[in-house]
């Protein structure tokens, strides 16, 4: 794991729910975007135990609080080993990057 890397998402089905631990931890990603990147493994019939999720805050902590918060998720399919890195942050969509990504085979 990358020195920096604070925070691992290892799924399960109950951690789509609102209110969960590990979207309560999530800084960066909402969870309407755990519930969508829920529903693309759902559809491609993967399950949701051979992923993991690694969050970096790159925030700037001397910033304002007005300030967009930004930083990049790391995903990886336990299954195979394949990692791929997408920013998150205001105004990103990581998720339809990663619908791509899994379409496209970039997670086998």
């Amino acid at each position: 794991m990358r020195q920096g890397w604070d925070i691992v998402l290892a799924w399960s089905a109950i951690a789509i729910h609102a209110g969960t631990p590990w979207e309560d931890a999530m800084r960066l990603i909402e969870a309407d975007e755990l519930r969508q990147f829920s529903e693309i493994l759902k559809s491609r019939c993967c399950s949701f135990a051979d992923f993991e999720l690694h969050e970096l805050d790159m925030t700037d902590p001397k910033s304002d609080e007005l300030s967009p918060m930004k930083g990049c998720v790391e995903i990886r399919r336990k299954s195979n080993d394949a990692v791929r890195e997408y920013t998150t942050g205001d105004g990103t969509s990581w998720v339809s990057a990663f619908e791509k990504d899994l379409q496209a085979g970039r997670f086998g």
